[in-house]
């Protein structure tokens, strides 16, 4: 029996839709991967950054189509088909998230589903199929990939891996440069992926410390955030309040004390960010 948006529902469950929803999202998306489709650009712009491809679209149809079968009274907003996030339960889709690495037929990209409550993400799951691994988690009961429950590292800052959003645009460069430049010298090195969602999982699973997002949306960090928390980790705004589907920032981390040691560092850098635009 479908849940109406109201009624409490066990996160576990919500968790088995999300996976289910993600694999059927990155079925679709892969059945396009290095063939010839169609794009289109959001932007003026026209870049690996602002691409949105057919992939994207068919995509976000199966996740939608799976959710809407299970909790058929729920919001969803998708990236590429928009929406509006009500009270209750909400679901995030990005079809495929990296689709500037899909496009170019690279292997770093996912998809990923998220659904908060009240703005507060409870349960998540991230599919990269090219890479044939699957991240999921819901609150209270762990974070798993491929089966096995995982957890964030225990290195400090100094020996950390940090993970920074592609720098496409020209406020991410200033930001993105400067954001890098305060760390250099001082940690194990700096990444850009161009993939949120496998940058998030790399973290929860104790492969990276420090994951920045200079601009993010909910779709970007709803199901990242929820399974880097039951990883262990931290999801945080550039405030340093726990990250909601109504923030513009993201600072993830593996503990509370890297958490600390850098967001003292970076809250210069993102004085003024606050809510996120919703579409």
């Amino acid at each position: 029996m479908a849940q109406t948006n109201q009624q409490p529902i066990p996160t576990k469950e919500l968790e088995k839709t999300c996976l289910e929803a993600a694999e059927a999202g990155a079925k679709k998306a892969l059945s396009y991967f290095n063939k010839t489709f169609k794009i289109r650009y959001k932007d003026k712009v026209q870049h690996a950054g602002t691409i949105v491809t057919e992939a994207d679209v068919a995509a976000e149809k199966e996740v939608i189509k799976a959710i809407r079968k299970r909790y058929p009274n729920h919001s969803i907003v998708g990236e590429e088909s928009g929406g509006t996030e009500g009270k209750g339960y909400c679901w995030f889709i990005d079809p495929v998230d990296g689709t500037g690495n899909f496009s170019r037929g690279l292997p770093i990209w996912g998809t990923m589903v998220g659904v908060a409550f009240n703005s507060k993400p409870v349960a998540g799951a991230m599919v990269f199929p090219v890479l044939g691994r699957k991240f999921y988690a819901s609150q209270g009961n762990g974070a798993f990939a491929d089966g096995k429950k995982i957890h964030t590292s225990s290195k400090t800052l100094d020996q950390g891996m940090i993970l920074c959003q592609s720098l496409h645009r020209l406020e991410y460069i200033q930001k993105g440069l400067a954001c890098i430049r305060e760390f250099c010298g001082s940690v194990g090195g700096v990444r850009i992926l161009g993939c949120t969602g496998y940058e998030g999982a790399l973290l929860s699973e104790g492969k990276a410390e420090l994951k920045i997002k200079i601009r993010t949306t909910p779709w970007d960090s709803c199901a990242p955030a929820i399974i880097a928390r039951e990883a262990g980790g931290v999801y945080r705004n550039m405030q340093g309040g726990q990250w909601t589907t109504e923030d513009a920032t993201a600072l993830a981390a593996s503990s509370e004390k890297t958490f600390s040691q850098a967001f003292k560092r970076l809250k210069p850098l993102f004085h003024g960010r606050g809510k996120a635009h919703r579409q």
